[in-house]
């Protein structure tokens, strides 16, 4: 059980609301940011990462990141 995630996307789950809107007008649904969030997990944990791993980064600004 996560509270903070359940917090923040709980009453959007499986829906597909505005998460995030772009300067160009694109959008990106709640499903589609936690879809992609599951993707990078997805193959953080096939590059051998666990649950209690720590992980660091440099990444350019982006939803991308944000996931």
């Amino acid at each position: 059980m996560n509270p903070l995630y359940d917090r923040l996307f709980g009453r959007h789950a499986g829906q597909d609301t505005p998460f995030l809107q772009f300067a160009g007008g694109g959008i990106l649904s709640h499903c589609g940011f936690v879809r992609r969030a599951a993707q990078i997990a997805g193959a953080l944990t096939a590059a051998g990462l666990t649950p209690g791993d720590r992980l660091a980064a440099q990444v350019e600004k982006s939803s991308e990141a944000l996931a």
